[in-house]
């Protein structure tokens, strides 16, 4: 049987050399894990567009989608989570934490300092190599 897929995209969001993470909300699942922020596709829209409207309702900013960075599939309670990632620059705004619990710029190498989500570690040494 085909697994059911569910696409979500992430962000690496870059500001010069640091890179903006988002702390999930303690009553949602995963609660209290940090993130690369992002989240679920409409049927109806890209990626891209997709990450553009997650990153403006869960920060309040504005980024620009630069190019893809790498592709995870994870499975999560009977679905294939395929989450797609991808380099943007961040463009303007302070950010809120209007749909996360918190949110910080970091430094790659301060990463492995934050209690991640599972599939995100793959990101992190991603970016660490």
């Amino acid at each position: 049987m085909k697994p059911n897929y569910l696409d979500v995209a992430a962000a690496i969001i870059w500001q010069q050399d640091r890179i903006l993470i988002s702390q999930r909300k303690t009553d949602a699942s995963d609660g209290g894990l940090w993130e690369f922020p992002g989240g679920k596709c409409h049927p109806d829209e890209t990626l891209e567009a997709c990450l553009i409207r997650e990153i403006k309702e869960e920060l309040d900013i504005l980024i620009h989608v630069q190019r893809p960075a790498i592709r995870i599939e994870h499975p999560t309670a009977g679905i294939m989570i395929r989450l797609h990632v991808f380099h943007c620059q961040f463009i303007a705004g302070t950010p809120k934490p209007l749909g996360c619990a918190d949110w910080r710029w970091v430094f790659t190498p301060d990463l492995p300092k934050y209690n991640f989500m599972e599939p995100d570690y793959q990101i992190i040494e991603m970016l660490q190599k």
